[in-house]
């Protein structure tokens, strides 16, 4: 794979998510549907060394929208499908999670960070019952991450506070330990993960390959030769030669690229899939990305490298 290959599709991505951003300085799925959290967090750290105009206004305007969306105790709020306001009621624990890593990644809003970060500490999922962690071979005292408040603690949250948190250098933390020991209790028996469970109602659950990165992403500077990890990644390997897409094949870049494993078909069928407009298949978070495999790859610059 050439360096002018991949410069170019880059080029072409970053400027589709410039072109993305909307007036109320967020980014949605889409370009001009309403802002969220998660497309306007990954779009700012892949551009964050990739702007064509003055680098502060992208991202004065990115943190202008997270600072409007986020309540008195420090967590970005739902946003309404219908309007776009943010509901100061609803929490966003995911959002909060995803922020707290790109601020940080950036170097910008050192404030907003705090307060992110402080409400990440305090937030935990439900404990789960300790009859039904004995039927489902699971420890039910870790308390790690949910999706939303008041749920139960799952593999992506927990993995994306522990990148956040490790980044913010806190990888000391009692909280960072109690979630790699979560997410070690959590990997399926054959390597991977799943969304939490490894088996249900005796049912062995097989692993999912985007929860199987972000898992491995989390856990990179673990004993590499854990048999957890070695399984994993085995897994990843052989997920990447039957079945892909835009999404699956960026993120297995940028998880490959930590753990030294050849990335040239990866790379090669994520060029395949670029449109022409610079985008994957319009999406705005799966371009976003994209930008960031590429970028890793061309610059050795990999945005979720600790």
């Amino acid at each position: 794979m050439s360096q002018i290959q991949l410069q170019n599709s880059l080029q072409n991505a970053v400027a589709f998510l410039t072109a993305s951003q909307g007036n109320d300085g967020g980014w949605g799925y889409a370009a001009g549907k309403h802002s969220y959290a998660e497309p306007t967090c990954y779009a700012s750290l892949a551009l964050s060394n990739h702007l064509t105009e003055t680098p502060t206004e992208l991202q004065s305007r990115a943190l202008s929208w997270l600072t409007s969306h986020t309540n008195q105790i420090g967590s970005l709020t739902v946003v309404n499908q219908t309007n776009g306001v943010a509901d100061l009621n609803l929490f966003d624990n995911w959002g909060t999670i995803l922020a707290a890593f790109t601020l940080q990644r950036i170097g910008i809003g050192a404030e907003l960070r705090g307060r992110y970060l402080k409400y990440l500490l305090n937030s935990r999922g439900n404990l789960l019952d300790k009859k039904v962690g004995r039927d489902l071979n699971l420890n039910p005292d870790l308390q790690a991450w949910s999706w939303a408040r008041g749920t139960a603690s799952w593999v992506e949250p927990t993995a994306y506070a522990l990148l956040s948190l490790k980044a913010n250098g806190l990888r000391d933390h009692e909280r960072v330990k109690t979630g790699e020991a979560f997410l070690f209790d959590r990997a399926c028996y054959d390597g991977g993960w799943n969304y939490g469970n490894k088996e249900v109602l005796n049912v062995v659950l097989e692993p999912m390959p985007t929860n199987t990165c972000f898992a491995l992403l989390a856990l990179q500077d673990a004993d590499r030769q854990h048999e957890v990890i070695t399984k994993s990644v085995a897994y990843l390997e052989k997920e990447f030669s039957e079945r892909q897409s835009s999404l699956l094949l960026s993120l297995g870049i940028l998880c490959f690229d930590i753990y030294a494993r050849p990335l040239d078909k990866l790379l090669a069928g994520l060029l395949a899939r670029q449109q022409e407009n610079g985008s994957w298949r319009d999406n705005v978070h799966v371009t976003a990305l994209a930008a960031l495999a590429l970028q890793s790859a061309a610059h050795k610059k990999n945005v979720f490298k600790l």
